[in-house]
């Protein structure tokens, strides 16, 4: 899945995030659903501007969180997969 790194992420749209007790709370009001996250994919969600990539947010993700690199990389490429999916993210 290193496609993903390698391209652009960007939000679906303007999708509030709220953090209530350590957990994220993505709202799709089109969709008419939400989606509740970690802590870390909270600042994962938080890091997405439309203008970095997948290997920015894992390079920011093992500073942040001091994580081996090949282990993050298998949990940043699942979670973008699962936004993806649900339509929360785009990829370009």
């Amino acid at each position: 899945m290193d496609f993903i790194l390698d391209r652009v992420v960007c939000r679906h749209g303007q999708l509030p995030c709220r953090l209530v007790a350590n957990e994220g709370i993505i709202v799709s009001t089109e969709r008419g659903q939400a989606t509740v996250v970690n802590e870390v994919g909270y600042a994962l969600w938080s890091w997405i501007d439309g203008k970095r990539t997948g290997r920015d947010l894992l390079r920011m993700l093992c500073e942040q969180f001091a994580v081996n690199d090949a282990i993050a990389q298998d949990d940043l490429e699942n979670f973008l997969e699962q936004l993806h999916k649900l339509k929360l993210i785009k990829l370009f």
